[in-house]
């Protein structure tokens, strides 16, 4: 078990899987940060004057460490970012829960069609944490679009 746990080959797989999971939750939040702005505003955890500054540096932020995962430049950064957005996520979202509001969480979709958050949500962010972590301390840079690959430099 020990060995699967610190495999570099599942720090590969969970490398590609936040990678396109954090690529593809900043799209959304890109094209409407105003939806987004609106959707941090619900959780009422943060003042109102960071929230529109969180809106737009944030879904860049989920971005970058999204492809620094897939490209293969800045993995451990990239984990590092991941892991620590996934513990933020994950607290937003229980103390949501444990103040008893009802709205969207704001991760993936239209934030207006998107399902109330619950416990599920909170679990999916700690198994994204758990990811982000092996990959920090695991990974080897295997299965990486390199750029030095991409620009044909050989190393």
């Amino acid at each position: 078990m020990k060995r699967l746990i610190a495999s570099p080959q599942l720090a590969a797989v969970f490398r590609w899987i936040l990678g396109l999971i954090f690529i593809y939750a900043s799209i959304h939040k890109i094209a409407d940060p105003i939806a987004f702005s609106e959707a941090i505003y619900n959780y009422q955890i943060l003042p109102d004057m960071l929230i529109n500054s969180l809106a737009i540096w944030l879904p860049w932020l989920e971005l970058f460490a999204g492809l620094s995962l897939i490209i293969g430049i800045w993995i451990k950064g990239g984990a590092l970012i991941i892991s620590v957005l996934s513990t933020a996520f994950a607290i937003a979202v229980g103390s949501a829960l444990f103040r008893g509001l009802d709205i969207s969480c704001g991760c993936f979709y239209s934030y207006d069609t998107e399902e109330i958050i619950e416990w599920t949500y909170m679990v999916q962010d700690l198994c994204l944490l758990i990811m982000g972590l092996q990959v920090l301390f695991f990974d080897k840079g295997r299965y990486a679009f390199h750029y030095s690959k991409l620009c044909g430099i050989k190393r």
